[in-house]
């Protein structure tokens, strides 16, 4: 009896499994039994002779259709493994696809990044990667050296000379080292020195085209071997050398005369020779009666007490010919060198000059930006600055009706946001004043050509090469209400002062605001863009010397009027130029563009306002 029941048992458990695996084929997907199969000695030969999914412990299995078991291949979203077991948490299928841990396939799952370690090759190159892949370095990995460029070292010595690896990379444990030769050119500091094969410094010999002295060191700018040959900078023979003519030793140059020996106290062309046989620079040289530039050569219109430029630098000298140091020469500084001073504090950083040299009387030495975390407005002794709601300093902007600066600083008393507004004392924006517009003043249009005067001479100059000044001042005194032509104005500087033509080409600031004065008229210098706005707003004439831009090129300045102001621009009247003349033009423009020659500048600016 027990045997028929077993046996209906295992029929009846049979066809429950075929029931359940038919509906788990028809959805396509895995039904997990409700009452789990367990395989005992019991029931082994009938699960074996089983269909689907079928469990053993904690490990699924899968037999179909004809009871074999499924290896290696996947029973919808479920990999069996080699030993037919389905896999849980791993990369199967050749690594290409993850299950979790219930055996589903995880659709979007991506591996990890391998990292390499261990010895890799490439080309015929070894290397050796840690375990995040990284080549080692400058280490040994077994009797392997790897270099800095992580590369396994081969025939080389190796880790500081220490040790020597063979063809293969091995260490080779009783390699020795060859003796190394001690002939040859040897350097100690700046000298160079030969040894000979006991490793002696040669002396007073020659070696190729090189002379090695009695101390052993190679000969450089020198006449060696008894004075017959003569070596240079890198102490090679000159195969034509003559005593006489000029040698470099170091920084100096000396001029040697026919034996050989330094000139001193003498001019040589232009440049002098000193009492100790150096080319002077930068000096009054011949008793003080002549100046030598940074180069040494003589510069012929040096004057004492008068500006003189070297390459782009100014300098001012005195009436011993010293150039000036630490002190204001008119609205310029002139630095502890003696170089005038651009876009800097000056004088215990107290004032401001441009990038021309020229004081701006608009920049206050400012308080320091506070530091820290701030935002809105914050106070730094006289100073305010404003903080965005980031933290970060204001600039270039207005908040409210104030405006801050190119330094963060609120602006008061001055003309800003490319001298449109103008805000006062508080820093407030005054409607008042801002954007004034005012008509030009009509004038005549002299051109200083004209074939009337163009030709009559000045100096060294004519009207037409060099009498932009007084046939600008012509026009705006016409202007004005009087009648006079430029030959007058210019013979009233010209008659009157040195300012024209005398010590250099054209009329300098001087000379200008003396024919100014002489008809008349008063003068204002103006010394920043916001006193030359003011000066437009208030209807008056300016007159102001031209730098490269539109109204001049090179180093040549030039002459215009400027008047009337209408939102940032005003009328240039131009005494050169038919195409530029009568025309408004952008004052921020005309303000880049001015004059940075000293004497245009000799006033303390380079814009006149008249009347």
């Amino acid at each position: 009896m027990y045997l028929c029941k077993r046996e209906f048992f295992s029929k009846k458990l049979k066809g429950i499994i075929m029931k359940v695996n038919k509906l788990k084929l028809s959805l396509g997907v895995l039904t997990v039994l409700t009452t789990p199969i367990v395989v005992n000695a019991a029931v082994s030969s009938d699960v074996l002779a089983a269909q689907g999914w079928v469990k053993a412990g904690n490990t699924w299995s899968f037999y179909n259709n004809n009871g074999a078991l499924a290896r290696n291949t996947w029973v919808g979203n479920y990999w069996l493994g080699a030993d037919g077991k389905m896999v849980t948490n791993a990369w199967v299928d050749n690594g290409r696809y993850y299950v979790d841990g219930n055996g589903a396939w995880v659709k979007d799952a991506k591996k990890p990044e391998t990292k390499e370690q261990g010895w890799k090759k490439e080309g015929t190159v070894w290397y050796y990667l840690d375990g995040k892949g990284v080549p080692v370095k400058n280490k040994w990995i077994g009797n392997y050296w790897l270099g800095t460029d992580g590369k396994m070292a081969t025939n080389a010595w190796v880790d500081n000379g220490r040790y020597y690896v063979g063809s293969n990379g091995a260490w080779v444990k009783d390699a020795k080292k060859p003796e190394t030769k001690k002939q040859g050119w040897k350097q100690e500091g700046t000298a160079w020195y030969y040894l000979d094969e006991k490793g002696t410094p040669v002396k007073n010999k020659w070696v190729g085209n090189y002379w090695l002295g009695t101390d052993g060191k190679m000969a450089t700018n020198a006449w060696v071997d008894n004075g017959r040959y003569y070596v240079d900078g890198n102490g090679a023979w000159v195969k034509g050398a003559k005593k006489s003519g000029w040698k470099k030793e170091g920084v100096s140059w000396y001029y040697l005369d026919d034996e050989g020996t330094p000139v001193k106290n003498k001019w040589v062309g232009n440049y002098w020779l000193g009492a100790d046989g150096k080319m002077a620079t930068n000096a009054w040289v011949d008793n003080k009666y002549y100046y030598v530039g940074k180069d040494g050569a003589w510069v012929k219109d040096a004057k004492k007490s008068a500006w003189l430029k070297e390459g782009k630098v100014w300098y001012y000298l005195d009436s011993e010919g010293t150039p000036v140091k630490n002190k204001w020469i008119g609205n310029y500084w002139l630095g502890a060198d003696g170089k005038m001073a651009i876009n800097s504090w000056v004088d215990n950083n107290y004032y401001y000059v441009d990038e021309n040299g020229l004081w701006d009387k608009t920049k206050k030495k400012l308080d320091p930006v506070p530091t820290g975390e701030h935002t809105g407005w914050v106070r730094s002794g006289s100073t305010w600055y404003y903080f965005s709601p980031e933290g970060k300093l204001v600039k270039n902007k207005w908040v409210g009706n104030y405006w801050l600066g190119a330094n963060g600083n609120m602006e008061t008393n001055a003309w800003v946001d490319n001298g449109r507004y103008y805000v006062g004392s508080n820093g407030v924006w005054v409607p008042a004043k801002s954007n004034k517009n005012v008509s030009a003043l009509n004038m005549p249009q002299y051109y200083q050509w004209d074939y009337r005067w163009g030709n009559k001479k000045y100096g060294f100059g004519t009207m037409a090469q060099s009498g932009c000044v007084p046939t600008a001042l012509a026009m705006v005194f016409n202007g004005l209400g009087q009648e006079v032509l430029p030959t007058a104005v210019a013979d009233t500087i010209y008659n009157n002062t040195n300012e024209m033509n005398v010590r250099m080409l054209g009329t300098s600031g001087q000379g200008a605001v003396y024919a100014i004065n002489a008809y008349g008229y008063k003068h204002s210098v103006i010394t920043s863009k916001a006193q030359l706005i003011a000066a437009l707003q208030s209807g008056k004439p300016v007159f102001g010397n031209m730098g490269r831009g539109i109204f001049a090129s090179g180093t040549i300045t030039h002459a215009i009027i400027l008047s009337g102001y209408n939102n940032g621009k005003t009328k240039v009247m131009d005494p050169y130029t038919t195409y530029n003349t009568g025309k408004w033009y952008d004052v921020n423009t005309i303000w880049n563009q001015r004059s940075t020659d000293p004497y245009d500048n000799n006033i303390g600016g380079t814009f006149v306002a008249i009347g």
